[in-house]
């Protein structure tokens, strides 16, 4: 074991662990960072990493603060044991890392850096503590996980914090109001997810390509952005009244979105926002602004929408409602006459006909 020492007015402040070889182990795979080590350095356990050891057990004495970067990086372990007075953790400090046993964070930890655990494998899982308050970007991206809480104290995640991986089921905090940037972007086997009132926005690419096939979207939320449901499995989905904007291309590609509910404070739907869905009903709310595209290429069968909204679509620019060749019925109601009628077949037609 290779330790540095730092003094100052001849008393030692600091003992910071260098490195790590296979010699230093107990019985092939027991390793001790002993009493007084206070810091451990980056690639510390390399030799171990090199040298493939497998199901490595690791014991951490409580003098420790501080993990260096990639410390603990593309090891197999088997059990470990953190120290309690453990404070900060280095960037990639146990990205690639295979942890056989459910590994806990110690409650002394108020961060989780940057890919700390990119690559990760937890076996039987990982537990945050109740004290942490961030989780920075690609934490969690591409690990091998079944399923995380993330506790209420939690108040802001990173850019792509679990993008590629393969959890399943996630609990997100109820403090966080954004969930980032391909935050969730192609997570496969997340199936379902439950978005908190804390959150205003969802911003582009979040839930992009995963396997999401439900979400509940509670008061609050206001912003969808750009791709932010892309390319999922989502079957339907119902808007909540704070949301005012449907941004440009957020549900394309969703080829099994079979049903949407619109909130009536809705005023803007923007370009390619439900393109190329599943869509077979669409009810709109008045005074929607709907954008190049909106709803082309569904099985759309019956349209309601208000005179000025019909008016928008039917122009040659605006192409919202091409390519659903399966549109039979357009309803059109008019506010200031209380006025209502069925668009003729011929136009129907016209609005729904598909491209050459």
């Amino acid at each position: 074991m290779v330790v540095e020492i730092t003094e100052k007015n001849g008393k030692i402040i600091k003992k910071k662990l260098i490195s790590v070889d296979k010699k230093d182990l107990k019985d092939g795979n027991k390793l001790k960072i002993p009493e007084g080590i206070t810091e451990i350095g980056t690639d510390a356990l390399d030799l171990l990493r090199y040298g493939k050891v497998k199901n490595l057990q690791i014991k951490m004495a409580d003098t420790v603060t501080k993990i260096g970067d990639q410390a603990f990086s593309e090891l197999h372990i088997q059990k470990i044991r953190l120290s309690d007075n453990l404070n900060e953790i280095g960037e990639k400090a146990f990205a690639s890392t295979v942890f056989v046993n459910k590994v806990e964070i110690p409650k002394s930890i108020k961060e989780i850096p940057k890919a700390c655990f990119q690559e990760a494998t937890f076996t039987h899982g990982i537990e945050l503590p109740r004290q942490l308050e961030c989780i920075k970007m690609n934490a969690f991206e591409g690990t091998d996980m079944a399923e995380l809480k993330i506790p209420n104290s939690v108040t802001a995640l990173g850019r792509e914090v679990f993008k590629c991986s393969t959890i399943k089921k996630v609990s997100l905090s109820k403090k966080i109001r954004y969930i980032p940037a391909f935050a969730f972007c192609n997570t496969k086997n997340l199936g379902k997810i439950e978005i908190p009132n804390s959150v205003v926005t969802i911003e582009e690419n979040a839930f992009a390509n995963s396997g999401v096939e439900k979400i509940l979207l509670n008061e609050g939320l206001q912003r969808m952005k750009y791709y932010a449901f892309a390319g999922t499995n989502i079957k339907e989905i119902s808007f909540p009244t704070t949301v005012y904007h449907i941004e440009p291309e957020s549900f394309m590609y969703c080829k099994k979105l079979k049903s949407i509910t619109l909130p009536s404070s809705l005023k803007y739907i923007g370009e390619s926002a439900f393109f190329h869905c599943g869509l077979e009903t669409v009810i709109l709310p008045p005074n929607v602004k709907i954008e190049y595209r909106a709803f082309q290429h569904n099985d759309i069968k019956q349209i309601q929408l208000s005179k000025e909204e019909y008016d928008q679509v039917k122009s040659k620019e605006s192409h919202a409602f091409r390519n659903n060749p399966a549109l039979s019925d357009v309803y059109i109601y008019d506010l200031k006459t209380n006025d209502s009628r069925f668009l003729p077949k011929r136009k129907v037609k016209k609005l729904g006909k598909k491209q050459r």
